[in-house]
């Protein structure tokens, strides 16, 4: 009991477990445990296992660990050892050698302990840095291509994808592949759906998370299509293609005819939706070009999209007409080609080995642009808009269908252009009375209808030509000459005899005349045919009608006939008025009034006088009679007067007075 080493040890185990729990409650300011100049410290030891590997420093959030202690740097064994796994963290100390990080992070390992009693070591301390790793599921994007190949793409910009390696099971079979790459390709041997099993592990570390990925292989790509060539201009093209999401990579080529080789020019990558490319630093005058895409699927298989070639044009204006001409476009799959001038449609050749055509439907000084469009079973290439100014030496015909009418005591002439012909303007030449022809009016630029000014058209016989200086300064051929007709009122017994000039310029001639009675409004009401008669008749007096309106309408000899219209004449009707000699106000019935009848009268006024001048009656409407009352009795047998006051429609006045006699 009083041996020193006794009474030393238990002191010094004590002083050892209180350095223990003293430094870690303050680890955070202490790098050791133990002191290192003191002869009764040592360096701990100890290895952190995990169920596949030995010795590690990292692992995966989730694994168990296993620490598994060794001799100390001076002494045999570690008595008494305990762990913190979490040195600045909240977990316990404990004696456990097994434990589970479920976050991750960087964790300090400490290890404490006593040594060997025999070699004089009392404090034993050894702290290690364990990383733990978060698994993620990798990302990876499995692509299929061309057959049964599919893409393997494990982007490495994916915080996700922060492993070192990782092991692709492609499902069918074969050995997994262990590999660090981003994109691995793989064949099957059959289509279908597959699945891939992606693992991702840390190196060092061993550990890490697996997801799958799936596509179907074998089916058909959504191919890319090659559209249109343009030729913009002499200096540039125009490529037209739609690419797909199946072909990622699109190279465009060129090559000079005739035999040049194809160069690559151009390189799109994930081109979205329609795609235009214009290619510039070429000839397009002298030279033709042939252009086509190769596109790449996910695995790098080429597709080609096909050929397509630059079409030229060469436009000639010659007399008369505008000279196309083209080389044949060569192409197994050609379908036709579409010519269009000034934007229209002018004509479609079927015929592949044609390469011309002549326009004839040309005006002089008038410019026409062209552009040929040759179409495959696949695509269309259109040549560069070719404009030139047609010319011609022919005398321009003279106009057509030149008809001549009077509206509202106006001449209107009316003519056809000819369509072969730009009027550059339009001169207009009247006779009067058959007088020599004088220049009326000068009509600039396009026009197909002249109105004269008001004239006499009743008492003067008008006569024109008309003719034009085209778009290339030469003067027309005169039309033929165009009288309108005269229409005039004649008189005679019947109640109204009209006669007419004879419509003359028409090329085939009349085919009927017509007599058209109008209202004052000139609507038609009555329409008589009077066949190639130059005179009318008509016997019965029209009694509704103060005012009558005649008009003469001729109609050419056509298949689509011209019309004419003469002057219009206006015939008042007389104003008739008729009184009785006598009445008989007798209550029988009969000629029980005195009253006026009468035709066209605007304004009435009748008054009845006895023998002495007395004033009995008076009436302002000619349906109004006097019933041969005074004062309203009735009056005595006997002469009376009538006086009368009528206006017709023209304002002219009418007074009559008549003696006439009641009798009972």
């Amino acid at each position: 009991m009083n041996d020193p080493s006794h009474s030393v040890l238990p002191v010094l185990i004590r002083s050892c477990f209180f350095l223990l729990f003293s430094f870690h409650s303050g680890f955070a300011q202490t790098p050791v445990e133990c002191d290192p100049g003191s002869s009764g410290t040592a360096t701990g030891c100890f290895t952190v296992n995990t169920p596949t590997q030995s010795d590690v420093t990292r692992v995966c959030v989730g694994t168990p660990i296993d620490v598994v202690k060794c001799a100390p740097s001076k002494g045999n064994v570690i008595n008494l050892v305990n762990y913190d796994y979490d040195d600045d963290g909240p977990l316990p100390i404990t004696s456990a050698t097994a434990h589970t990080y479920t976050r991750p992070g960087t964790y300090t390992l400490v290890q404490k302990g006593t040594g060997d009693s025999t070699t004089g070591i009392t404090c034993i301390s050894l702290r290690k840095q364990i990383v733990v790793l978060p698994t993620p599921v990798p990302v990876a994007r499995l692509t299929a291509c061309s057959g049964p190949s599919v893409l393997l793409t494990i982007p490495k910009d994916d915080p996700d994808n922060a492993y070192q390696e990782y092991a692709v099971d492609w499902g069918d079979g074969t050995p997994p592949v262990l590999t660090s790459a981003t994109t691995l390709q793989h064949v099957y041997s059959s289509p279908g759906g597959k699945t891939v099993t992606i693992t991702g592990r840390y190196n060092p570390g061993g550990c890490g998370s697996s997801g799958t990925v799936s596509v179907t292989v074998g089916a058909a790509l959504n191919e890319p299509q090659l559209r249109q060539l343009e030729v913009k201009d002499a200096a540039s093209v125009a490529l037209q293609f739609t690419p797909t999401t199946d072909f990622p990579t699109y190279e465009v080529q060129q090559r000079k005819l005739p035999s040049g080789d194809y160069q690559a020019i151009q390189t799109l990558l994930n081109p979205s939706g329609p795609q235009t490319v214009l290619i510039t630093g070429i000839n397009t005058t002298a030279d033709a070009y042939c252009y086509r895409v190769l596109a790449s699927d996910a695995c790098g298989k080429p597709f080609d999209l096909g050929e397509i070639c630059t079409v030229g044009l060469q436009v000639t204006a010659q007399n008369g007409q505008n000279r196309l001409q083209w080389p044949v476009y060569g192409s197994a799959d050609f379908q036709g080609y579409d010519l269009y001038r000034n934007d229209q449609l002018i004509r479609t050749i079927a015929n592949a080995p044609t390469n011309q055509f002549t326009d004839v439907d040309v005006q002089c000084a008038r410019q026409y642009c062209y552009r040929l469009v040759a179409r495959t079973a696949r695509v269309q290439s259109l040549s560069r808009t070719e404009c030139v100014t047609a010319v011609s030496d022919e005398i321009p015909t003279a106009v057509e269908d030149l008809s001549a009418s009077v509206e509202n005591n106006r001449t209107v002439l009316t003519w056809k252009q000819p369509e072969r012909f730009a009027a550059l303007r339009h001169i207009v030449l009247r006779s009067r009375n058959g007088g020599a022809f004088e220049v009326r009016a000068q009509l600039a630029g396009p026009a197909s209808q002249f109105t004269e000014p008001p004239s006499n058209v009743d008492s003067s016989r008008y006569c024109y030509r008309v003719a034009y200086v085209d778009s290339c300064g030469k003067a027309s051929d005169s039309s033929g000459v165009v009288c309108p007709m005269r229409l005039k009122a004649i008189a005679s017994a019947a109640a109204y005899e009209l006669a007419w000039s004879a419509y003359s310029g028409w090329r085939n001639g009349v085919r009927t005349y017509f007599v058209e009675w109008l209202d004052a409004e000139g609507n038609v009401w009555r329409t008589d045919n009077a066949g190639l008669a130059l005179a009318y008749a008509e016997e019965e007096l029209d009694t509704v009608r103060p005012v009558i309106f005649f008009r003469i309408r001729a109609v050419s000899d056509d298949a689509v006939p011209l019309v004419s219209l003469s002057n219009v004449v206006e015939l008042r009707q007389a104003l008739r008025v008729f009184l009785p000699d006598a009445f008989t106000p007798n209550e029988d019935g009969l000629n029980e009034t005195y009253a006026a009848k009468g035709l066209f009268i605007r304004r009435f006024r009748m008054q009845i006088f006895n023998r002495w001048g007395e004033l009995l009656f008076t009436g302002d409407s000619r349906d109004e009679g006097w019933n041969g009352k005074a004062n309203g009795r009735p009056a005595p047998p006997g002469n009376y007067v009538c006086k009368l006051e009528v206006e017709d429609y023209a304002g002219n006045p009418f007074r009559k007075t008549k003696t006439f006699v009641l009798l009972r």
